[in-house]
């Protein structure tokens, strides 16, 4: 079967679409299964999934070498009696609020369109919380 160029054109746009829409898990180390480190197992889900909206641009920076110093101890501007990140507490941390859909939290809940976190990316993000604990 003959394409024309214009049919040709249009599959490939399309094809563009479909995969541009998909969210594709980070490759995370093994280690991250025994061991949570931010720049190993945390910082590659923001890069995915949040610096493109979290980026340079807006109130909230998720870019690397930037994440940490914007999420733990810093409060929360949507509500202020929470923490971006609690440690030790997920659900005191309004990171976690936000991944998780909890009722708590306020505005949407993130990311905000597509697919929700896979789930063992919500525990790894859990697991990290937890590991701050003084």
């Amino acid at each position: 079967m003959k394409l024309s160029g214009l049919r040709v054109a249009a599959l490939l746009t399309g094809l563009l679409v479909l995969t541009c829409g998909q969210k594709t898990s980070p490759v995370l180390p093994e280690t991250c299964e025994t061991q949570v480190d931010f720049a190993r197992c945390i910082q590659p889900i923001f890069n995915a999934r949040c610096v493109r909206c979290h980026g340079t641009n807006g109130g909230l920076s998720l870019e690397e070498g930037q994440a940490e110093q914007n999420l733990i101890n810093v409060p929360s501007t949507c509500d202020p009696a929470f923490l971006r990140v609690a440690p030790g507490f997920p659900q005191q941390s309004m990171l976690y609020l936000k991944i998780t859909d909890d009722p708590a939290k306020c505005g949407s809940r993130m990311p905000p369109s597509g697919d929700p976190l896979p789930q063992e990316e919500i525990d790894l993000i859990r697991r990290w919380i937890e590991s701050l604990a003084p």
